[in-house]
């Protein structure tokens, strides 16, 4: 694996073997995701709209399986923070504001996500057996 993919120094575990164009790709894609405290308060507030106890919020390491832990909520909306400290300051102050915080308080993630607590979930289908 080449030693400057942001994937596997950002998360240590990027499985792929990717040639130069996509690990470009790859590098710019994280960059662009990745934002700031304030910019994820200000967007969370702008979606909320007062509303926080309409909403749960949590942090993850794996968006990708917690969200699917929660059953595919279709409300679900996620942000890259710049760091975990900066994830459970932006938990902290909307759980404050009595916003449901999903998950324990110990949970450590960079991916801050929120969803509404009476949100219908994606069922999707199971293959015929």
């Amino acid at each position: 694996m080449v030693s400057f993919c942001p994937v596997l120094l950002r998360y240590g575990n990027c499985k792929q073997r990717c040639p130069i164009q996509i690990l470009l790709l790859c590098f710019a894609y994280e960059w662009e995701k990745m934002a700031s405290r304030t910019v994820i308060i200000d967007q969370i507030e702008k979606t909320v709209q007062g509303k926080y106890q309409e909403w749960q919020i949590g942090v993850t390491d794996d968006s990708a399986s917690r969200k699917a832990q929660l059953g595919n909520p279709i409300s679900w909306l996620q942000w890259l923070a710049e760091s975990e400290d900066d994830a459970a300051q932006i938990v902290n102050h909307f759980a404050d504001k009595g916003m449901h915080q999903v998950g324990s308080v110990e949970e450590r993630g960079d991916f801050v996500y929120i969803l509404l607590i009476d949100n219908p979930v994606l069922k999707l289908g199971t293959p015929e057996e």
